[in-house]
């Protein structure tokens, strides 16, 4: 898989239909996204949110954030 978290990857859809995404930190696919509450990029899968969840810096844009929201 060579797509972003931000960008689905165009082959990667659940049996139902929905969208996959692919987690910046662990590379694997979920259909569950999360990402900073202050920029809202969708970087994480749910087990990386969970061990980012005080805070960090954005995988994606750099903006640091004080927690992690569900965006997808």
């Amino acid at each position: 898989m060579s797509s972003t978290a931000s960008e689905p990857a165009s082959d990667d859809v659940a049996p139902n239909g929905d969208t996959m995404y692919e987690c910046l930190v662990c590379k694997k696919s979920t259909l569950k996204i999360y990402g900073g509450s202050s920029c809202g990029c969708p970087t994480l899968c749910a087990t990386c949110a969970m061990k980012q969840g005080t805070g960090g810096r954005c995988k994606t844009c750099s903006n640091i954030f004080p927690d992690v929201k569900r965006i997808h």
